[in-house]
């Protein structure tokens, strides 16, 4: 056999098996092996590093299809990019290299697998991950073993599981809506509600609360309406929110309202002080910052006397508009801030084309990532959600309208 066509049947071999319940069954367990649960084993470095030599193994066999992602994905790619060039400047240079590199590959591994996959498949592969992890949960909960504090279900912090039942609601109702297994996805959304409920985490509950209707508006932007009227119903999801908030806790002062019905007192649990120290960060370092990941590395920054002033230990500004600025400047905000405006464009652009309920998956979770950046840090580093930001913008048209396939399944 020439080496041309050894070359065809692999690649046939490999596309075949791309279309099998393996490929997914193969990523729901990779995606549950990078999540930190709390009663098992960690499996992070593992799966990691499973799935970074298959990685390679992959760009080496097919570049140019690699390549012609990336492109279509510079802004994304410059974050990581600008990150592991921080070592040039950073305060804990050697750290910095290596944690830009592992957010280099979070990158690749998701641009190498899931280009062209589609957005049907993709959301199937977050919901069954996101089942097992609430049935997990709901296990844990009726196990009888006992639970200190806040109910956190598998994950380590209440706010974890607020955000996953949340994308679970996102996931599961997409399916709904598409006619993909009901009574399941139906099912799925009463538990992530209740466990939405037990986790007490207010920013997943105001969250929730914006995206349900947001999801109404995009629906009928789908119907003939111009997209800037979208990003206008991003706004008024957000005051809808507020105001719903403010009716249930009887107050006039919208700010008040919030904390009240959310539980958080005025410095948002502490978070307003994370916030000062990283505004003085940034102004000690306004362009290029301190290095990624070097702030709450470095005997050199303030990040011990914050631990000591808030009494807790912590590694993030609950911010990540805040943690990119601390750590790559203004130079890279406008990056991460560029980058995330791209992907909610695009993938507007893509719920219109389409017009199904199921491209709207690409955009609520976009603008939902969008809001949770300003008070927890889901994306721009080694995560799961980081992962699951870049198999979004890999797997979908919304990549580029010019350049992206639409998948059967998507027409649903």
């Amino acid at each position: 056999m020439t080496l041309s066509a050894y070359a065809e049947v692999q690649g046939r071999v490999t596309r075949s098996l791309r279309d099998t319940w393996l490929f997914d069954a193969f990523w729901v367990a990779f995606l549950v092996g990078i999540t930190r649960i709390n009663i098992l084993p960690d499996f992070n470095t593992l799966a990691w590093a499973a799935a970074d030599g298959l990685a390679v193994f992959a760009i080496i066999r097919e570049p140019e299809a690699f390549l012609a992602t990336l492109n279509r994905n510079k802004l994304i790619v410059s974050w990581p990019v600008l990150a592991s060039l921080s070592f040039f400047w950073s305060l804990t240079p050697m750290s910095s290299l290596y944690h830009g590199i592992q957010f280099l590959m979070v990158l690749f591994v998701a641009f190498v697998f899931f280009r062209n996959l589609g957005v049907m498949r993709l959301v199937r592969i977050l919901f069954i991950y996101n089942l097992i992890l609430q049935l997990g949960s709901a296990a844990l909960l009726t196990s009888g073993i006992p639970v200190p504090g806040m109910f956190t279900g598998l994950f380590g912090h209440k706010n974890l599981l607020g955000m996953f039942s949340t994308l679970q609601i996102m996931c599961a109702g997409m399916l709904f809506l598409a006619g993909w297994r009901r009574w399941l996805c139906a099912a799925s959304i009463v538990l992530a509600l209740v466990l939405l409920g037990l986790s007490a985490s207010g920013t997943s509950i105001l969250l929730t609360a914006v995206v349900i209707p947001l999801f109404f508006i995009a629906r009928i932007v789908q119907r003939g309406m111009h997209p800037a009227f979208t990003l206008a119903g991003v706004a008024v999801a957000l005051v809808g929110g507020v105001g719903l908030l403010m009716v249930m806790s009887g107050q006039t002062d919208p700010v008040e309202s919030i904390f009240q019905l959310l539980g958080k007192d005025d410095t948002l649990t502490g978070r307003s002080i994370l916030w000062e120290f990283g505004m003085q960060s940034i102004a000690d370092n306004p362009v290029l910052g301190v290095g990624f990941q070097a702030y709450w590395a470095s005997p050199g920054s303030s990040a011990a006397y914050l631990v000591f002033v808030i009494d807790q230990e912590l590694e993030m500004f609950h911010n990540v508009y805040v943690e990119v600025t601390v750590a790559l400047g203004l130079v890279g905000l406008v990056l991460f801030v560029s980058g995330v405006s791209q992907q909610i464009w695009r993938s507007l652009v893509y719920l219109i084309r389409q017009g199904t309920a199921i491209s709207c998956w690409p955009f609520l979770f976009m603008v939902w990532i969008a809001m949770l950046c300003t008070t927890e840090n889901p994306i721009f580093g080694n995560s799961h959600l980081q992962f699951i930001f870049a198999m979004t913008a890999a797997a979908t048209y919304a990549c580029d309208p010019r350049f992206g396939r639409i998948m059967p399944g998507d027409r649903a």
